[in-house]
């Protein structure tokens, strides 16, 4: 199945993408606060960028066990030496 969200997103393909409120993404973007840029007065979201800011946030905010570098859905169980 192909995935039906665009590569460049409008403010209105974000806010579905992720589940958050028009204005708060024009706040965001103004703020500088998320990854966008203004094309002919609109404002655009790269989704591979998007996608990469938000795994960026999220491993922030993650306390769990080491998460392997290349396959973000296993976790290494942490062992004492």
């Amino acid at each position: 199945m192909t995935d039906p969200t665009p590569v460049v997103m409008t403010v209105d393909d974000l806010a579905v993408f992720l589940q958050v409120g028009a204005k708060s993404l024009y706040k965001l973007a103004a703020a500088g606060e998320i990854p966008a840029v203004k094309v002919a007065g609109y404002w655009r979201f790269h989704r591979p960028t998007i996608e990469a800011w938000l795994k960026t946030l999220s491993l922030q905010n993650y306390t769990g066990p080491e998460l392997l570098p290349d396959d973000d859905d296993q976790v290494v169980e942490e062992v004492e030496p």
